[in-house]
């Protein structure tokens, strides 16, 4: 299915450079299309599990719909834990993957928390 980026809120409270770099290149070349994220509706709104650095570098390279896989789960334990995420992800104005911080390494993403 579809969707668009702007209606999408990250999982990770940042993203890699490295990656994004290598998404970018991806993107930009027609024959190597990364592999679609996976995502997650939670209480109406989509959350990226898998891709985060894919969905960032999509709209670095001025797309603004993506293929994506649903892989919303049944278990509550697993949908709180995508639900408080969301919740920092809305807190700090995040859909659509605005104001998402670019770390460095993943270490740096850890100290972020």
């Amino acid at each position: 299915m579809k969707l668009l980026i702007e209606d999408l809120y990250p999982f990770e409270p940042s993203v890699i450079r490295s990656s994004v770099s290598r998404d970018v290149e991806s993107y930009s070349s027609v024959t190597a299309l990364p592999a679609p994220p996976t995502v997650v509706k939670i209480d109406g709104c989509w959350v990226v599990h898998n891709g985060n650095s894919r969905v960032y570098a999509a709209k670095l390279v001025g797309l603004t719909e993506l293929d994506v896989i649903d892989n919303t789960p049944s278990d509550q334990e697993q949908l709180a834990a995508f639900r408080s995420r969301l919740r920092r992800a809305k807190s700090a104005k995040q859909r659509g993957f605005e104001n998402l911080p670019i770390d460095e390494t993943v270490e740096d993403r850890y100290r972020r928390g």
